[in-house]
C-alpha cells in the first residue's frame, strides 16, 4: 500500500445545535468524537470497527458530499411529538456541516486498517483513500466550508468563512434567527386540529412555508415592498391575501398563486393574460353548464362557477391595485390633492396621461394596468373638480345673500 501522504487532506463532519453549544469545534485540536471501542484482538476501534482515530480523505468530494452533507433528518426537533403530513416531517433546528482542510506538513498520518466487513464501503464508495491520525493540531487545519442545513422553512445556507475567528458567531446568528421563526411556526401548527396536521398535503404546507420563512408573507410591507419580477408580484399578492384575511386563510387563492411561482419565465404580461384567460374560461364554462342543464331540464346551481369567477375578479382587482402602487413608487406619479385650480388639475391629468402612455409603449405597463391607472387618475381629477365647483357655487351663494 502506497503510504506517500498528500499535501492536503479533508475531513467532513455534521454537528447539531447541542454539540455547537457544548463543545469547541473551532480553534482547538481535532480529536475523535467518541471514546474508543475494542475489537476481539484488543485493538482500539471507532464505532464501525475500523481503526480508531480522526478520519480524513485525500478526495475533497468525500468530505463535502458525504460526511458533511446535511439533511433535514440531522436537525434537532423542537417537539418530537409534532409530525406534519404523510411524510411525518418534523420542525427541527438544522444541523451544520463542516469541512476542514488539513495540511499534512509535520502530521503523523497513515492509511487505516479496515475491518473486512466494511472494505466494500471504503472511502464511502468514492475514489481516493482514507487517512487517519491520533489528533490534528489546530495549526494544521483551516475551515474550508460551513453549511447550515435545510429545515422545514428554509433552504440550506453556506456561511461566510472569510474571517475564521467569526465562524461560530455567524453559525449561531443563523441558527438563532431560524429558531425564532421555527418556534412561531411550531406554535401555529400546534394550534391546528391534529387530523389536519397529520393529513396536510404538500401544497398546503408550501403556503405555510411562504408565510413563516425569512422574508415571508407576514414580514412584507404592502406599501413599501418593491417588485423586480413576476415572482415578487405573486408574493406581494399572497401577502395581501394573508394580511387581509380575518377569520380563516383564503387557502385556495394562496395555493393557486403559490403554484404560479414555479412557472419558469413567467412575466407580468403572462400573469395579466393568465388571469384574464382563466376568468373568460370560467365564465364560458358557467354559460355552457347553464345551457346543458336547461336542455336537460335539470336544476341549475351555478354556485361552484360563481365562487370561482368571484375569486378571479377579486384577484384581478387586487393585482391592479397593487401594481398601480408599484408604478406610483417607481415613477413618482402621484395625484396632488393640494391643487385648487381646475386648470392646473387638467394639466396634471394631461401630464399623467403622457407619462402612462410612455410606460405603456415602452412595454413597462400592460394594457389592463395602463387603462386602470388612467381611470384612477381621471376619477381622482373629476372628484376634485366636482368638489371645487361645489365650493365655488357655495361661495357665490353666500355672496348673493
Amino acid at each position: 500500500m502506497d503510504e506517500t501522504k498528500p499535501e492536503f487532506l479533508y475531513r467532513g463532519v455534521i454537528v447539531n445545535e447541542k454539540i455547537i453549544n457544548e463543545k469547541q469545534i473551532f480553534g482547538v485540536d481535532l480529536t475523535p468524537p467518541n471514546p474508543p471501542k475494542y475489537d476481539e484482538q484488543g485493538r482500539e476501534t471507532v464505532g464501525d470497527g475500523n481503526e480508531y482515530g480522526v478520519y480524513m480523505s485525500d478526495y475533497k468530494e468525500v468530505a463535502t458530499s458525504a460526511y458533511a452533507a446535511v439533511s433535514m433528518g440531522d436537525g434537532t426537533p423542537l417537539n418530537k411529538n409534532v409530525r406534519i403530513g404523510v411524510g411525518s416531517l418534523r420542525i427541527a433546528v438544522p444541523a451544520v456541516g463542516i469541512v476542514y482542510k488539513i495540511s499534512t506538513n509535520g502530521l503523523d498520518v497513515h492509511k487505516p486498517w479496515i475491518t473486512s466487513s466494511l472494505r466494500g464501503h471504503y472511502n464511502n464508495g468514492f475514489m481516493g483513500d482514507e487517512w487517519v491520525a491520533e489528533r490534528i493540531p489546530v495549526s494544521n487545519y483551516v475551515v474550508e466550508k460551513v453549511v447550515v442545513g435545510e429545515d422545514i422553512l428554509h433552504s440550506e445556507k453556506e456561511i461566510d468563512i472569510t474571517n475564521q475567528d467569526e465562524i461560530l458567531l455567524r453559525i449561531n446568528e443563523e441558527l438563532e434567527e431560524r429558531k425564532i421563526r421555527l418556534e412561531k411556526f411550531e406554535k401555529f401548527i400546534e394550534s391546528l386540529p391534529e387530523n389536519q396536521v397529520l393529513r396536510m398535503m404538500s401544497d398546503e404546507l408550501d403556503v405555510y412555508r411562504e408565510i413563516y420563512k425569512k422574508g415571508g408573507l407576514n414580514e412584507i410591507n404592502l406599501k413599501t415592498f418593491k417588485i423586480s419580477n413576476c415572482s415578487d408580484c405573486i408574493k406581494l399578492m399572497m401577502a395581501y391575501y394573508y394580511q387581509n384575511s380575518t377569520s380563516s386563510l383564503p387557502m385556495n387563492e394562496l395555493k393557486y398563486l403559490n403554484e404560479l411561482q414555479s412557472i419558469e419565465d413567467f412575466t407580468f404580461m403572462d400573469f395579466d393574460k393568465f388571469l384574464l384567460n382563466n376568468l373568460k374560461k370560467s365564465i364560458d364554462n358557467r354559460t355552457s353548464f347553464v345551457e346543458r342543464q336547461s336542455a336537460l331540464g335539470d336544476e341549475i346551481n351555478t354556485s361552484f362557477f360563481d365562487k370561482k369567477i368571484e375569486s378571479l375578479l377579486q384577484m384581478k382587482n387586487i393585482y391592479l391595485t397593487l401594481m398601480i402602487n408599484q408604478v406610483v413608487m417607481s415613477t413618482g406619479i402621484m395625484f396632488d390633492e393640494n391643487i385648487n385650480s381646475i386648470t392646473d388639475l387638467r394639466k396634471q391629468e394631461e401630464m399623467f396621461d403622457k407619462k402612462l402612455e410612455e410606460l405603456y409603449y415602452d412595454g413597462e405597463l400592460s394594457i389592463q394596468l395602463y387603462q386602470a391607472m388612467k381611470k384612477k387618475i381621471r376619477e381622482a381629477t373629476e372628484s376634485k373638480v366636482s368638489a371645487l365647483n361645489s365650493n365655488e357655487i357655495e361661495i357665490h351663494s353666500s355672496h348673493a345673500k
